[in-house]
């Protein structure tokens, strides 16, 4: 899902993203890429029960 305004673009996050997502999961400190995989798979899960 991609929402579009001239400043904004919301989308679901994807694997593509897992360094981000290692950046900021435990903001302001990093976490591990496993960590990450983990906080994506919770995203997807939560994602998937609100639609």
């Amino acid at each position: 899902m991609e929402f579009k305004t001239n400043d904004l673009i919301l989308r679901t996050v994807t694997e593509n993203d897992i360094k981000e997502i290692a950046r900021m999961w435990e903001y302001p400190h990093e976490t591990t890429i496993d960590k990450a995989y983990e906080a994506l798979k919770y995203m997807e899960d939560t994602h998937s029960k609100n639609r």
